[in-house]
């Protein structure tokens, strides 16, 4: 080492100097060579360190053992969240459903509205009581896109919203990154396995809210699974990420970006892919897969138009069309649907509500009375199909008569589903700075009169 043969040297100066003197002489260049003994053993010192630390980091880093949770969301979080199953377990990580038992804990969130958050939070203070005080903890989904600020607050934890969830290739110092991980296409079975992290017993304390509408939820749970727009056995094609970002009162768009297209001829590659396989049941993804195409210069329209041309028997869902592309292109959907109505299985138009007043401030784009022609118009030509909505109570400056006509535009419209939605301010959203908000009690009373006037078809959303 460089220190001992400093050391060396001084040493024998020093005895140079006391043979010479008789008594012990430290010159000026034995004590510049002790300087610089002492600097040599400091920096040996500091890279020896450094070394471990960076040695301790790489083993930190390493492949172990993941666990992917998923709290709650909608198809779109459910999908990427099945991405990351193959792309965890092509990089080596082995899949882990305990989280005590995990080295990287993940949770995926949904941030959708304030009951939507809590839920969320109180999910992830239990994965993180339970797993490891030595873990790494994940937060993914909406929520990390909308409220990112409390979950920072809450936990200590790495947050990525889904517009950057590339970055847990920095995370896991990923060998085959995540771009190159296609989303999978059969997403249940794959999900599945992520939703058991949570007992029944967490997910039932997840839920609990202390009103009457926990009491319908809880009901809710009880009732025969009826719908037919999300089934197990779909074969989902993402077409879409994003949307306009026109609608005042969500927050979604903040977490999930500008609208996004997939080129069409990747969604039809996909689809026959599909149709080889043997799959029928096709399900449509994306934040407003009517806004399909209107950042690449195509539309709804044509996708559809192809995607309905084959001659194999099999039902296409269509969930989350916005009720304007439907005003916008009603002709020319009209007659794709009368022609192929065996291969429509369902569709999600959310009315919001049926005050023109209210859809205004809203920013939706079309009327009410729009949209009821639009429905009876699928009803003539589509009767098998299912047709769900969804209703947002108290919007802010809401009155006792734009609710009213909400109620008249249900009771005319041939809903099979209704999922009612209470308005909840959410970060950002430009409905939190507009005046006479409608208070809880109100608001509260409004879903119980939906709950009861439609009891058959209507629950409470989340």
């Amino acid at each position: 080492m460089e220190s001992e043969r400093l050391g060396t040297e001084v040493k024998g100066m020093e005895s140079v100097c006391q043979d010479e003197r008789g008594t012990r002489t430290v010159s000026s260049e034995v004590k510049a060579a002790g300087i610089l003994c002492r600097e040599a053993d400091a920096a040996t010192a500091v890279l020896e360190r450094s070394r471990g630390t960076a040695a301790a980091r790489r083993e930190a880093r390493k492949p172990g053992t993941v666990c992917i949770a998923y709290a709650n969301g909608c198809p779109r979080s459910r999908m990427a969240a099945a991405r990351l199953f193959p792309y965890f377990a092509v990089n080596g990580w082995k899949l882990e459903q305990d989280f005590g038992k995990a080295d990287l804990v993940l949770v995926s969130t949904c941030g959708v509205n304030q009951r939507a958050e809590r839920k969320s939070i109180r999910l992830l203070s239990i994965a993180d009581k339970k797993r490891r005080p030595d873990s790494r903890f994940v937060v993914l989904g909406c929520l990390a896109g909308i409220n990112k600020e409390a979950l920072l607050k809450k936990f200590k934890a790495t947050v990525i919203a889904p517009t950057a969830l590339a970055d847990l290739d920095e995370v896991t110092e990923a060998r085959v990154k995540l771009c190159k991980i296609r989303e999978p296409n059969l997403v249940e079975p794959v999900i599945d396995k992520s939703q058991k992290s949570f007992s029944i017993l967490d997910r039932a304390i997840s839920e609990f809210e202390p009103s009457s509408v926990f009491l319908h939820r809880m009901l809710d749970c009880l009732k025969p699974k009826k719908s037919r727009c999300i089934r197990e056995d779909a074969y989902s094609i993402r077409i879409l990420a994003g949307c306009l970002g026109e609608c005042t009162y969500c927050a979604i768009r903040f977490a999930e970006g500008p609208l996004v297209s997939k080129p069409m001829d990747a969604i039809l590659a996909e689809f026959n892919i599909g149709l080889a396989r043997g799959n029928r049941n096709f399900c449509l993804i994306g934040t407003d897969v009517g806004a399909y195409g209107q950042d690449i210069g195509t539309d709804i329209v044509e996708l559809l138009r192809n995607l309905l041309t084959r001659r194999q028997a099999y039902v296409i869902h269509l969930p989350e069309f916005h009720p304007r592309w439907l005003v916008r292109y009603r002709p020319d959907l009209i007659d794709i649907f009368a022609a192929s109505r065996d291969k429509i299985g369902s569709i999600i138009l959310p009315i919001e509500s049926g005050s023109d007043r209210v859809l205004q401030r809203m920013q939706r784009r079309y009327t009410a009375a729009e949209a009821k022609e639009c429905l009876l118009d699928l009803r003539e030509y589509l009767p098998g199909v299912g047709i769900f909505t969804h209703v947002l109570v108290g919007f802010p400056g809401e009155s006792d008569d734009d609710f009213d006509q909400t109620v008249r535009l249900l009771q005319e419209a041939p809903f099979d589903e209704i999922a009612v939605y209470k308005y909840e301010g959410r970060p950002r959203i430009e409905a939190e700075q507009m005046p006479d908000k409608v208070p809880d009690r109100l608001k509260h009373l409004r879903v119980c009169r939906l709950l009861r006037q439609f009891p058959r078809i209507a629950k409470v959303a989340l």
